[in-house]
Formats: C-alpha cells, structure tokens, sequence
C-alpha cells in the first residue's frame, strides 16, 4: 500500500513544521511537503501541483489559518484541510468547523494527528467517488435528454396509473399541445381515442408485470382539439441510471 503523503503545509515556523512532519512520520508516512505562509504562496502551491491533505496553523502572522481556509475554498479544489494551534479554543474551534475545516488539533495533543489525517483521506475518496458518480449521472441524463427531444417520434413517459411526466417535441406537435403547461393532469390515456383504450390499457398492465416484449399496438392518436390520427404505439419500460419508467413511442403511420 503507498504511504506517500503529499503534504501542503500553510505554518510560518520552520520548527513547528518539523514536529509536525516528525509526527506524521512515525505514522507510517513518507511526507512530500511544502510549507507555505501567505495567501499568493498558497494560490502558487495549488496551481503547481496536487495535494493529498493540506494542515494549516490557525494563527499567523498577517496570515491566519481561516485566511488559508477561504482561499482553499475559492479554488474550488475539495481537499481534507486539517487546523492545527496550540491557543485554539471551543470556540475558535468551532468557528474553524463552521468555516469548512475537517478537523483541529492541539499542538499539545498531536497524537491525534495521524488519526485524523488516515479518517480524512478515507473521508476524502468517499466524496470524489459521490462526485465523479453525479457526474457520470448528469452526463448520462444529458445525453438522454437530447435523444429525447431530437428523437423524430413521439415519447411520453408516464406513470402506471398513466399520468403523463414528460413529453418530448415531437409528441408536443403530435398530439397538438401546446407546450408541457397542457401536461397538467393529462393522462397517456386521452391522447388515445376512447374506443382504443382498453387494448392499451391490457399492453400497460402486461409491461408492468413484465409479461411481454415491448407491445407494438396499431392505434388511433386523439389530438387535444378532439381530431384523431392512425398511429403505432410501442409500450415498454426502460431501465435508467436510478429507475425504472414506462415509455410509450408513438409514430404517425398516415
């Protein structure tokens, strides 16, 4: 297992730097560090290169540790940040948590350090992956998206009592709404003439027991002003990145 520890380290003395480092090591670490002490000094350190942990002293000369915090924070870069005082209080700690720090400690009672830093670092692998997993969901909800409203045919998701959730443009323009206002309470069912509903209503109940392949069912469309249409009707289910949903694709068959 690798145990290197690359270490930005925001302190302004050089000799407490080394007890820290002295202590991270008799963790099991090996330390690539960079001690730092003002803002632009940390702006330059975050640019230059990645960082596993950043520990900071809370008090500094013209440069205090929730100075270091906010510039962390406006980088945008989400990394475990550590305080690190021998005056901090109650209070001052729970300012520092309240401000986004992951932890303090005492310079008195540094055997807390490792400790900390082994829980952050697991803490830290645990947020990437939520991160890179909404990631991967919104791309993948894009992309369904476009599909969706580029798709030529009509598709209406729907719920299982019918009730419509989403159209997409080619449905909008199929059945003559005007847009997803007219979707409000309106049912999969009135966009299909009456004396056609029941065979849809048996090919539903079939995909939601899953008792069939996707239904392929020959139909007539009822547009909003009451017209009707010859259509095709293919209903199914889809399984996406968190659900499951029921889809009708509707084509024109004139």
């Amino acid at each position: 297992m690798d145990r290197t520890l690359k270490l930005l380290l925001i302190e302004d003395s050089e000799y407490e730097a080394g007890l820290l480092i002295r202590e991270i090591e008799r963790g099991g670490y090996t330390i690539i560090y960079e001690r730092v002490e003002t803002a632009e000094a940390v702006n330059t350190a975050l640019k230059q290169k990645q960082w596993d942990l950043i520990i900071s002293d809370y008090v500094m000369p013209g440069f205090s540790g929730l100075d270091a915090l906010k510039v962390i924070q406006t980088s945008g870069i989400d990394l475990p940040f550590i305080m690190v005082s021998g005056r901090i209080g109650d209070n001052l700690a729970a300012e520092s948590m309240i401000a986004g720090a992951h932890d303090y400690i005492l310079k008195d009672n540094l055997s807390r350090l490792v400790p900390a830093i082994k829980r952050e670092l697991r803490e830290a692998v645990v947020r990437r992956e939520r991160r890179q997993a909404a990631e991967t969901l919104l791309q993948s909800e894009n992309r369904f998206r476009s599909l969706f409203e580029a798709a030529p045919m009509g598709i209406v998701i729907y719920r299982n009592d019918g009730l419509i959730l989403q159209i997409n443009h080619s449905g909008l323009q199929m059945f003559g709404l005007n847009d997803t206002s007219d979707l409000q309470n309106r049912s999969l069912f009135e966009c299909i003439a009456p004396k056609c509903q029941g065979e849809i209503i048996v090919r539903m109940r079939q995909r939601m027991c899953r008792e069939a392949v996707p239904a392929l069912v020959e139909t007539i469309g009822q547009r909003k002003d009451g017209s009707t249409f010859p259509c095709y009707a293919e209903i199914t289910t889809l399984e996406l990145a968190d659900k499951t949903v029921n889809v009708a694709f509707i084509n024109d068959r004139r």
